[in-house]
């Protein structure tokens, strides 16, 4: 852990938690270079879980039912292209196509991601390099696109999901009120184990 209890590099393997004003995020570094999020309520009542590529794009997703994953709610995503990583000024243009866990397709539609200047940060008065992402959403046939706002913490390697808004509105960036590398529950245990790489 980094000097005044601000998580470190070496802590994204063995879990960070994110406070947020109405959600807590635990993310996990992956072998493989993914990186997995759990989301719960403020009370710790685990919600989902998704894996994230270093850029921020999803891998795939998992919907939580009484602590464990929910059988059949597996999403899967896939991109046409190359996905990038996570550097000052990149670009990416591609087609981001939606499965389920029977590799049936449930939707496809154009993104747009962007990785903006690099900024210093403070997360919960600890103090990051990090890169600010958006990844704009036109999905196919008609519904309305959406934006989602990340912010990748360069020397923890997490691409932290701070929102989502539509197009038309402002975008969601408000930082976590807190980060730790234990849970702000005391003695709070995970109720599941991370999914394992395929």
């Amino acid at each position: 852990m980094a000097a005044g209890g601000c998580p470190g590099a070496g802590d994204a393997a063995d879990g960070i938690w994110l406070t947020f004003p109405h959600r807590v995020s635990l993310m996990r570094a992956r072998p493989g270079g993914l990186v997995a999020d759990w989301a719960f309520t403020r009370d710790g009542t685990p919600a989902s879980v998704v894996r994230r590529h270093p850029v921020g794009l999803l891998r795939d997703s998992w919907a939580m039912d009484d602590g464990d994953m929910a059988p059949g709610s597996e999403q899967r995503f896939a991109y046409s292209g190359d996905i990038p990583t996570p550097a000052p000024g990149v670009v990416f243009d591609a087609v981001e196509i939606l499965t389920d866990l029977d590799g049936r397709e449930v939707r496809r539609g154009a993104i747009a991601l962007r990785v903006g200047a690099a900024r210093d940060v403070l997360v919960g008065g600890c103090a990051y390099a990090a890169l600010p992402v958006t990844v704009t959403r036109t999905p196919q046939g008609g519904v309305r696109g959406d934006r989602d706002s990340l912010l990748v913490l360069r020397e923890l390697g997490l691409p932290v999901w701070l929102g989502f808004s539509g197009l038309d509105d402002p975008p969601q960036d408000m930082l976590p009120l807190a980060i730790a590398a234990r849970p702000p529950w005391p003695g709070w245990r995970h109720p599941v184990r991370p999914p394992e790489l395929p």
